[in-house]
């Protein structure tokens, strides 16, 4: 029953950003297409929208929000792993620990860039959803006699896909952190250029995550709308992050 609620959550929050992700729709879908524009990519909002916003004064500063995701994430977590340590948990946990880490000490945010209460809502409805749904996903497993926790080569190969996935994430976010430090943390924005960025895709941080899901789906044989959930947020923000490249010329 739990991992049928939490699949069906999955599912109906991914068909939610497909059919906002259009800007189509009520006055009140389009502003909630609006409010999905976040960080850097918020220029690229509904300027009436944007100035009639009756939340504008209860955005929050980003480096505050994107500390408390991965904080609360991680403690979470934590308590799962204390009580359930399997491999796929300790890998998030050490992925929330290193985003943790980088939000702290390597991310260069913006001093303008706010975000929308409910996109942090949704954030932190991610990072506490996650975890459970690892969690009764393996039980399930269990249940049905598979071992999540036995390892095998093949198990192997996907752990260290996993560490070459979050390296490559973490050379990418160094780099972004860079042209930050270049700009003295002002506003204005250098296109990286690096070659992960060359030769991976417009945004490998975004495909580096991806590929991180990708290794929770095929090492448990389960997570998939976990994966979908990612894939199509994350496809979101990758193709208004290259049109919103293009507006920098």
């Amino acid at each position: 029953m739990a991992v049928a609620l939490l699949r069906a959550t999955w599912l109906a929050v991914t068909c939610a950003m497909v059919l906002l992700s259009d800007g189509k729709g009520s006055k009140f879908l389009r502003y909630l297409n609006d409010v999905s524009y976040y960080g850097k990519l918020s220029s690229l909002q509904d300027k009436e929208h944007r100035e009639s916003d009756v939340l504008k004064r209860v955005y929050i500063g980003a480096r505050t929000v994107w500390i408390a995701y991965y904080a609360w994430g991680f403690i979470l977590n934590t308590f799962f792993v204390y009580t359930s340590a399997s491999t796929s948990l300790i890998c998030l946990e050490v992925h929330l620990f290193r985003r943790l880490y980088e939000s702290v000490f390597v991310t260069k945010f913006s001093a303008d860039r706010k975000e929308h209460p409910i996109t942090i809502m949704i954030g932190l409805f991610f990072y506490s959803l996650v975890s459970v749904s690892f969690v009764e996903e393996e039980r399930l497993l269990r249940d049905s006699g598979n071992d999540p926790s036995a390892l095998s080569g093949f198990r192997l190969v996907l752990i260290a896909f996993f560490f070459l996935s979050m390296a490559c994430q973490h050379m990418a976010h160094v780099e972004l952190a860079s042209l930050r430090s270049m700009q003295q943390h002002s506003s204005v924005y250098v296109v990286p250029s690096g070659w992960l960025f060359r030769n991976v895709s417009t945004c490998p941080h975004y495909t580096a995550e991806v590929m991180m899901a990708l290794f929770h789906g095929l090492y448990f044989n389960c997570s998939w709308l976990i994966l979908a959930f990612t894939v199509t947020n994350l496809s979101i923000t990758a193709v208004r992050t290259r049109r919103w490249y293009r507006t920098l010329g």
